[in-house]
């Protein structure tokens, strides 16, 4: 069973650097799923998470094993925030 990343079980500074990161890929998905949105919102948030994912990766920041992490999921995805929102992308799906 996954362990989720919660605000109360931040111990260390990777842990709060890999919350921020979940948190913001959340904002993200949320407004993915939205089909009336700012362009420029939506890009900004993308730019941000993809900021912190590239931080994670690049400060070999350690994601504990059994955590559920969407910044996993983006490293999934060539650690492209991008191509890990469309398959959230109401716009993408009803093309």
């Amino acid at each position: 069973m996954a362990i989720a990343l919660l605000k109360n079980r931040i111990r260390n500074l990777n842990d709060a650097f890999l919350y921020q990161a979940d948190c913001q890929l959340a904002t993200c998905v949320s407004l993915a799923m939205r089909k009336t949105r700012s362009k420029y919102d939506y890009e900004r948030h993308i730019s941000i998470a993809q900021n912190f994912c590239d931080f994670i990766r690049d400060f070999h920041v350690e994601i504990p094993e059994g955590t559920s992490c969407r910044v996993s999921s983006v490293f999934e995805c060539d650690n492209s925030v991008k191509k890990y929102l469309e398959r959230y992308d109401v716009r993408l799906r009803s093309k």
